[in-house]
């Protein structure tokens, strides 16, 4: 099932046609050798490759295949060979110097021994340099606290967010369920929000988590999983029920219904609502959502076969980091810089600045630290206090980085090396083949027989 990226085998060649949906190759670089005629080589690349090796999912298995093969699609230098008509084809919009196939047919990168190796000359001018798209940051599963309860075949959903610097980016998302099974979602970096449900059929304790990836970089693992112990469900249940909105009666879809003891909870659907199955007691209940203030409603009654309603009102509770990034050479702004905020628990934010060099991040109150970096520029980082409500402002003048005089590639000097090499073993044996032809001529003259 090449479609579904479900086979156990790549086979990767230079002949093969580059439209995904035939070939896909799963080539790293750690199956680079001397005799190799693939030398692309990609960072991200790799990581997928030994990733999707460990996928035990299909789903999530077939997802991560897919973004390798859109790096390969998207970057790669093909040679196809159109069967059976004996033709050739190149890929010219990224790749230039293919040179005189018809003076020299079949060129080869390494082929040295042919004296018209393509490896001297094949180059990418667009593409050489490497991408300055940003990964997303960690997502943060969107919890009171790790330890959360549900019952056998009771459906509960989670929300977690991110962010990305590029605001186009599109976000794959990979729920990870601790059972074997996973959900995957989609969505754009102007939204990086995820909300996945999924139900647990047996008992026992789960390890949930989420990973992000925008198609360009590497997945990114959740900072912190979730650990769901799920039970039978007994008998004589009651419930919780409301809504959670904003001051202004808007809706809060996404916000976590949390009753203690026990950590049963639910997350509001688009419409704010919730609902919580419980066996007859008293709770205290906490409603939150991202950048709000909590709310608890303390010795909530639950009796066994009825329902309680216990709605909330959340406040928001944000402030903002904002500021502008420019040339401390020039003054001028500086478009397109990555600027990335952690707070003191390791929740990342990130953005990018406009054409002006400016930024304006929305975090929760609190401490954080926020590092600037910028193509061709030395990086800087400040550390900021935001309060609800209020605006922090982070001002950055970046050192442009010297240019230097460009020396050798590191593969071209590698492919001089391997020539050399190459040229030096065939000199060691030609003078060891012309030693031993002598030594023959010699030990043949010693034992000549005798005259009659």
């Amino acid at each position: 099932d090449v479609y579904g990226c479900k086979v156990e085998m790549y086979i990767w060649y230079w002949s093969s046609d580059p439209d995904p949906n035939y070939m896909l190759s799963m080539e790293s670089s750690w199956t680079l050798d001397g005799w190799n005629d693939n030398y692309w080589v990609n960072t991200t690349y790799n990581q997928y490759y030994l990733k999707q090796l460990a996928d035990l999912d299909p789903a999530t298995r077939e997802a991560d295949a897919k973004y390798a093969q859109k790096i390969q699609y998207e970057s790669a230098s093909y040679i196809i060979f159109i069967y059976p008509y004996g033709e050739w084809a190149m890929r010219t919009d990224l790749w230039q110097g293919w040179g005189d196939w018809t003076a020299h047919p079949y060129r080869q990168l390494n082929a040295y021994w042919g004296a018209n190796p393509l490896f001297f000359d094949l180059n990418c001018p667009t593409c050489s340099a490497a991408s300055t798209n940003q990964p997303p940051t960690r997502p943060v599963i969107q919890t009171n606290t790790p330890y959360l309860s549900a019952y056998t075949n009771q459906t509960r959903t989670l929300t977690a967010t991110s962010s990305d610097a590029e605001t186009t980016d599109q976000l794959n998302w990979t729920w990870n369920w601790g059972d074997g099974t996973s959900t995957v979602t989609q969505g754009t970096a102007a939204n990086p929000t995820s909300t996945a449900s999924h139900f647990w059929n047996t008992t026992g304790n789960f390890t949930v988590t989420v990973t992000v990836s925008d198609g360009w970089n590497a997945p990114v693992a959740s900072q912190s999983p979730v650990y769901m112990l799920v039970t039978n469900p007994p008998a004589g249940l009651g419930s919780i029920r409301g809504n959670v909105k904003d001051p202004g009666g808007a809706p809060i879809a996404g916000a976590q219904v949390l009753a203690q003891p026990g950590s049963n909870f639910d997350t509001t659907a688009s419409d704010g609502t919730y609902t919580i199955s419980l066996p007859a007691g008293t709770y205290n209940v906490t409603a939150s959502a991202y950048l709000y203030g909590d709310r608890t409603q303390s010795n909530v009654a639950v009796l066994a076969s009825q329902t309680t309603w216990a709605n909330f009102t959340l406040v928001p509770s944000v402030g903002w980091i904002v500021g502008n990034v420019t040339s401390l050479a020039t003054g001028s702004p500086i478009a397109g810089a990555v600027v990335l905020v952690t707070s003191s628990s390791s929740q990342q934010t990130t953005a990018s600045t406009n054409s002006q060099g400016r930024f304006n991040i929305s975090v929760e109150p609190g401490a954080y630290t926020v590092n600037v970096t910028a193509t061709g520029y030395y990086g800087a980082q400040q550390t900021v206090s935001v309060a609800s409500g209020a605006e922090s402002v982070a001002t950055f003048r970046l050192t442009a980085i010297p240019t230097t005089t460009p020396g050798l590639e590191p593969l071209v000097i590698a492919a001089i090396a391997a020539v050399v090499i190459i040229a030096a073993v065939a000199v060691v044996a030609v003078l060891m083949m012309r030693r031993r032809r002598k030594k023959e001529d010699e030990e043949g003259k010693l034992n000549l027989p005798p005259k009659t």
